[in-house]
């Protein structure tokens, strides 16, 4: 299995501020400082491990890195945005706190990153995340299951379609989740061949591949004969993958059972309008309706998973017809009520819905693409 890490020297670098708060710390019992450890941020407890074996095994161990990223991840401030630009042509990776995003002197906490083959010509995507891991696509078919905190990576087997694409047209969705029964990262490919003016057309073919299995297998289609949108990856929650459809609005949203691998329907909001984009907001299941004839998209929730009339309309995003790329909100801000961030017209900022305003967050070079929440982790599969 192909593994790679890259450190930097500022992550085992201690400053005078660390000693004096390292000296405290070890004075404490044992149990106090295992409690303070697993509250502390990923970054932090990376530079720790150099403190002593004793230290280094306990925050390696799987027992902690998984009771530290459940702490972590019930914390905001903890929370960190991934943003996925492309400058002259060539792809950028870079990380910062939440936080900052929402104050007015926003400042220098963002961190340059190194994709997993170090290379800024080749185009990356972003297929999902779990546990402050991310999956991500090189090209169309290299994946790579990585942790950007630790800068590890453990790369798939090649995704091979055995389709020419120029004589058998088709695309690939893909999606990133975790088989908690058998505990292994799985990616899921749908792929769906193209027929007049680009539809999907025959049927849809699913394929899953765990990163313990170390191969590909195809499973049952899906049912119905439906094919999902190009442009929208597969959304895990609960267990599930779940997915919006291409061409005619059914009116519900595919999921498919990861352990069992069984497919369901779950009912899309009663009054959207066009087609909808599915995201995670603040642990629940969203969509994002586009309706650029009348010059608004509706953002959605569903407060109680799996229940149709639980779901609640957010907000009327207004988007200018020459901004017609939104991304679904990341979050609401820590400080203004009405305020979300998200990406509209490629530009990532703050969407205020009681004025229909749009403030770009500047500090950035490069159009951003792409960008996904996540926290911190020191998980790590073998």
């Amino acid at each position: 299995m192909q593994e790679s890490s890259s450190t930097s020297a500022s992550d085992d670098t201690f400053t005078k501020d660390d000693s004096d708060s390292l000296a405290i710390l070890r004075s404490f019992p044992p149990e106090l400082i295992t409690e303070i450890l697993l509250r502390l941020p990923a970054r932090s407890l990376l530079k720790f491990k150099c403190v002593s074996k004793s230290w280094r095994s306990q925050i390696s161990s799987p027992q902690f890195t998984k009771s530290h990223f459940e702490i972590s991840s019930s914390n905001p401030d903890h929370r960190r945005l991934l943003m996925w630009s492309i400058f002259q042509g060539y792809y950028y990776l870079r990380q910062c706190s939440v936080n900052t995003l929402f104050c007015d002197d926003f400042s220098s906490d963002g961190i340059d990153l190194e994709n997993p083959i170090k290379r800024h010509d080749r185009y990356v995507s972003y297929v999902g995340d779990y546990q402050g891991l991310i999956c991500v696509c090189v090209g169309r078919k290299t994946l790579f299951l990585w942790n950007p905190t630790l800068r590890k990576w453990k790369k798939y087997p090649h995704f091979h379609v055995g389709l020419n694409r120029k004589l058998e047209p088709y695309y690939v969705v893909f999606g990133f989740g975790y088989d908690e029964t058998n505990d292994d990262y799985v990616v899921c490919s749908v792929v769906c061949h193209r027929g007049f003016l680009d539809l999907a057309i025959g049927e849809a073919k699913v394929y899953v591949c765990g990163l313990k299995a170390r191969s590909w297998r195809r499973i049952q289609s899906f049912e119905g004969g439906g094919h999902p949108w190009e442009d929208n990856r597969a959304i895990f929650l609960n267990g599930k993958f779940h997915w919006t459809l291409e061409k005619k609005r059914s009116g519900k949203i595919v999921t498919m059972d990861l352990a069992t691998e069984t497919y369901g329907t779950i009912d899309e909001p009663k009054n959207g309008k066009g087609p909808g984009k599915l995201g995670i907001f603040e642990g629940c299941l969203c969509i994002l309706a586009n309706n650029k004839h009348l010059g608004h998209s509706e953002f959605f929730i569903m407060k109680e998973y799996g229940v149709k009339e639980s779901w609640t309309k957010v907000l009327n995003i207004h988007c200018n017809p020459m901004r017609n790329f939104m991304s679904v909100p990341f979050c609401a801000s820590s400080l203004m009520e009405d305020e979300f961030l998200m990406i509209l017209g490629r530009e990532l900022g703050l969407y205020n819905q009681e004025n229909n305003g749009f403030k770009q967050v500047k500090d950035f070079f490069g159009t951003i693409y792409t960008a996904n929440l996540f926290v911190e982790s020191l998980i790590m599969p073998m």
